[in-house]
């Protein structure tokens, strides 16, 4: 499976999410849903309810329509290493290019379909040990 992106999208892996957040991904798939809406996917998938915020192996932690200094990308950052996650170890950081549309990462764990638009993880997954 995979998930979509949009301008700045931060990604933890599932089981990192498992292993740190209070009550695991389930507890953290509860505290934002309402993050998680058809409001936000408008315009990026067709039907916008079919918009991907985590599969398997990896979840969206925070999504933002701006680039650079518009997405908070050191608090996103700061608040996954207070549970003790490594950046980019852990946290991945993919942007979207504004010419292309594609994304651009340097994190090694994940990996784009230029097709679909959307990105999967690896087999360098980060486990949070």
């Amino acid at each position: 499976m995979a998930v979509h992106f949009a301008m700045t999208t931060m990604i933890v892996p599932r089981t990192c999410v498992d292993a740190v957040y209070p009550g695991g991904f389930e507890q953290f798939k509860l505290d934002n849903s309402r993050n998680w809406n058809d409001d936000f996917a408008y315009g990026l998938t067709s039907p916008p309810d079919k918009f991907q915020y985590y599969d398997d192996n990896i979840v969206i932690v925070d999504i933002n329509m701006d680039h650079g200094a518009g997405a908070d990308i050191e608090g996103t950052i700061a608040y996954w290493s207070e549970f003790g996650l490594d950046f980019p170890t852990h946290i991945g950081v993919v942007f979207t290019d504004p010419k292309t549309g594609l994304g651009i990462t340097n994190c090694p764990w994940l990996e784009f379909d230029d097709e679909s638009m959307m990105i999967s993880s690896n087999e360098n997954l980060s486990k949070f040990e």
